[in-house]
C-alpha cells in the first residue's frame, strides 16, 4: 500500500489491491495498448481504469483489484499508516476524526489486513 501516513485524501480516492500487476499495466499502457480517451484524460486497460496527470503520471480510478474509497476511510487508512496497523492508539486517533465513520473504520481495517496477508 502506497499509502503514506501525510497522504491528504483527494476528492476521489482509490487504492490498488495486492493482487493486481500494476507493473503489467503500465507497461501495457506505455506500449499502446490500452483505450485513451484525451477528452477524459482516462486509459482502460485489462479491465482497469487509470486517470493520467499532464506529465504522464498515472493514478487508479476504478475497475477490478480497484478499491474506490470515501474521504474517511481514505483518512483512516492513512491513520492505520501511521499507527501501524489497528491498535488502541489508532482506534483513539480516528474516533477523534469528524469525518472517519464507523463504516471507514471497518472498511480501513479490512482493506489493512488484504495487504498484510499479501505481504
Amino acid at each position: 500500500m502506497s499509502i503514506s501516513a501525510n497522504h491528504k485524501p483527494q476528492k476521489a480516492n482509490s487504492i490498488i489491491l495486492p493482487h493486481v500487476d500494476v507493473r503489467g499495466d503500465i507497461d501495457a499502457i506505455n506500449r499502446g495498448r490500452g483505450q485513451f480517451d484525451p477528452a477524459t484524460r482516462q486509459v482502460v486497460v485489462r479491465g482497469r481504469v487509470y486517470g493520467m496527470h499532464d506529465d504522464g503520471r498515472t493514478f487508479p480510478i476504478r475497475g477490478d483489484g480497484i478499491v474506490e474509497l470515501s474521504r474517511g476511510a481514505f483518512r483512516a487508512l492513512t491513520i492505520l499508516r501511521a499507527y501501524n496497523g489497528p491498535n488502541d492508539a489508532a482506534d483513539y486517533r480516528m474516533s477523534r476524526e469528524l469525518d472517519i465513520t464507523d463504516e471507514d473504520r471497518l472498511i480501513a481495517i479490512r482493506l489493512w489486513h488484504i495487504r498484510t496477508e499479501a505481504d
